[in-house]
């Protein structure tokens, strides 16, 4: 998923939670919100 490429390189601590489906859900949502905030 582009979303996983983006994290991992922007901000690569977050790799550990991109194993979490869970995790990476609630991140996609929040991803509109760091991408606005930018």
């Amino acid at each position: 998923m582009e979303l996983t490429y983006f994290y991992k390189a922007e901000m690569p601590n977050y790799q550990d939670w991109t194993l979490d489906v869970s995790k990476l859900n609630i991140s996609w949502i929040g991803d509109r919100t760091i991408q606005t905030t930018i």
